[in-house]
């Protein structure tokens, strides 16, 4: 031991420490290139070492110049359980709570290769966060990149970024270590690796120590790579190769500008005196970084933060800032290129989806909406066919073609509401609910009308008065014309808009998409629609207790088939009308109220109207046929016997 100068290494925090507790013994200066753990800044413990790099409390404050200047308000972090790497972390979290930014989520796991660290990641998939930094070897980093492969919420489609350290990034991401009975790197390998890793993460960036490009480290490059067939697999070769200069140039300072002769054996007081020079030691390496110390025997050095691109096939560092945490200083040197090719900075927090009603829901009853709409068009049809039949006539065919329609327009409601509104769109749902529903009721309001007033006169042994089509009609189009008069105002005074709210369950991820509007004008409509259905419920209900006296006046009587429309339009508008404006807030409930609403009154009405009246002339017709075939029987037996050769 009194043969050595001084102590070069270790290669890791973990071997240096017990090294450096040795030294201190001998007085023996003891001089890192890679070892980052921010506990071998302490010089009570450790005076006698000193590292041209720095440590990793440092790092945490890259960590932070980077979280300010992308604006990430909202990460996480996840260390593997080795010293250097929570000791990291922790500083990050200290740093970050002072800064205003909020670490959602912090996972740890023991650092070995393989380790499942699928909980932690489920956790900040969980929460939402994307934007994780990473402290670990680069076994470990590789494990956990692509186990993001497997998660919903951190894989490419959420914009994750991963930001990561020296110990993974500065042992050369791009190369896993993987390797042919020659020892070079596989190659091919490699690349496939990298390739699920840019897959499944949006941006991989992260820090290692400033280097240069200098002709002295290029010569040392090629040097390396002619001795061993292939480029280091290590940024921290730089330093490896400076640290030795350093400790050369301060033996000779020592020795010659001093005039200390290196003694033998060597000293405590030498080794002290040389410690001393080393610390005062102020030059360019090969690095091509300053070489300098402070006050904690630790390197005076600026972070590089790197970026993960593909260039021709191939994947490459791009160095993209440099951050000096001396001054707390960030230098944009590039955009980073992100996985999509663009430099827009992914966001802190996951992309919001946006959801209206659940998919299958909607197709559900579209698909429904679309075989119900059969029964109308199939009712046009026989409508249009049985035209001029008696039954038809008696019924006023133009209104049972305005009652199709309006059905038709009705069940089209549930195709609109099922499209994702928006400001423009709000209202349209209403417009067609409502005219469908005026279009309807108030050919059925009049009909019933015009059958009580018929049925009355009648019993009272009255003529009842001819009442003409087109008063009627003209009735009819007040009505719906004010019904449009009526939404027009709504449309322009109400201004219905697009709104949004955050789902209750998973806030951070969902956001639910409704419409907005005062509910007072919905209220008044159906109140007004309610006020006519009472009306036409009592007229109903007096018109099915009037007896017909004169039997054969009509030879088929509809007023009980109006009613039984009219009752069902009233009795699912109460139990749906309410839910939809008071008792839920659920867009899924809300449609697949109004759809069964909307389904079940327009079925109802084409049943009840429409079958009854296939059904007689269907009978009509059998009971033509029946006596068609009578009188021909008679008439054949009669010319039989009228026959004298018979």
């Amino acid at each position: 031991m009194d043969q050595i100068p001084a102590i070069i290494g270790g290669g890791c925090s973990v071997a240096t420490e017990p090294v450096a507790l040795l030294a201190n013994v001998y007085s023996l200066p003891q001089l890192g290139y890679s070892s980052t753990g921010s506990d071998l800044s302490d010089k009570i413990k450790f005076p006698y070492f000193m590292r041209l790099i720095s440590s990793d409390s440092k790092q945490a404050r890259a960590w932070l110049g980077a979280a300010k200047h992308f604006n990430w308000k909202r990460v996480g972090t996840l260390n593997s359980q080795e010293s250097i790497h929570a000791n990291l972390a922790a500083d990050f979290l200290k740093g970050a709570t002072k800064a205003g930014i909020e670490v959602v989520s912090s996972g740890s796991f023991p650092g070995s290769q393989g380790f499942d660290m699928t909980e932690a990641l489920q956790e900040f998939s969980q929460k939402g966060v994307t934007i994780i930094f990473l402290a670990c070897y680069d076994t470990d980093a590789r494990t956990v990149i692509r186990l993001m492969e497997d998660i919903d919420g951190l894989n490419a489609a959420n914009n994750t970024v991963i930001v990561g350290t020296d110990a993974w990034l500065s042992s050369n991401l791009l190369y896993p270590q993987n390797s042919d009975n020659s020892g070079l790197p596989v190659i091919e390998e490699n690349l496939r690796k990298l390739d699920v890793i840019r897959e499944h993460a949006v941006g991989i960036i992260g820090f290692t120590f400033a280097q240069g490009n200098s002709e002295r480290r290029q010569a040392v490059y090629q040097q390396y790579v002619d001795e061993n067939g292939f480029e280091p697999l290590s940024a921290y070769i730089d330093f490896a190769y400076d640290v030795a200069h350093v400790l050369a140039h301060g033996i000779h300072r020592l020795v010659y500008d001093e005039g200390l002769a290196l003694p033998d054996p060597i000293t405590s007081e030498w080794r002290s005196r040389l410690h001393e020079e080393l610390l005062n030691t102020h030059y360019e390496g090969i690095s091509k970084a300053p070489i300098s110390f402070d006050e904690s025997g630790d390197g005076n050095i600026a972070y590089e933060c790197r970026n993960v691109i593909k260039q021709d096939d191939e994947y490459v560092y791009q160095v993209i800032g440099l951050y000096n945490p001396a001054d707390d200083i960030w230098e944009e040197l590039a955009d980073p290129v992100w996985r999509d090719g663009s430099n827009n900075t992914p966001l802190d927090r996951p992309p919001v989806v946006e959801i209206y009603i659940s998919e299958s829901l909607k197709w559900a009853f579209v698909g429904l909406a679309i075989f119900c709409c059969m029964t109308p068009i199939v009712n046009a049809i026989l409508l249009i066919i049985n035209w001029r039949d008696e039954h038809i006539k008696a019924a006023t065919p133009q209104f049972l073609a305005l009652i199709l329609f309006g059905t038709l327009l009705s069940m089209c409601t549930v195709f609109v509401i099922a499209v994702t509104p928006t400001d423009a769109t709000c209202i349209i749902p209403h417009w067609f609910n409502h005219m469908a529903y005026w279009i309807i009721f108030s050919c059925l309001f009049i009909k019933t009308a015009r059958i009580w007033w018929i049925f009355n006169m009648v019993n009272k042994l009255q003529k009842p008065p001819p009442v003409k089509f087109s008063l009627i009609a003209g009735v009819v189009a007040i009505m719906i014309s004010l019904a449009g008069l009526y939404l027009g105002l709504w449309t322009g005074l109400d201004m219905m808009r697009q709104t949004s709210y955050p789902d209750p369950l998973n806030p951070t991820r969902i956001t639910i998409i409704k419409c907005y509007y005062s509910k007072n004008w919905a209220v008044a409509l159906y109140a007004v629609e309610l006020a006519f259905l009472a009306v036409g419920v009592v007229l109903a209900y007096k018109i099915n207790k009037i007896k017909i006296l004169k039997k054969n006046m009509l030879r088929f009587n509809e007023s009980s088939h109006i009613a039984l429309s009219i009752y069902s339009i009233i009795f699912v508008g109460v139990v749906i009308i309410p839910n939809i404006l008071w008792l839920t807030e659920s867009n899924d409930t809300i449609y697949i109220l109004s759809c069964v609403g909307i389904l079940v009154i327009n079925l109802t009405l084409n049943f009840a109207l429409f079958m009854p009246k296939w059904k007689a002339i269907w009978a009509n017709k059998q009971d033509t046929t029946t006596s068609s075939k009578v009188t021909d029987s008679e008439n054949t037996n009669t010319n039989e016997n009228s026959n004298p050769h018979s």
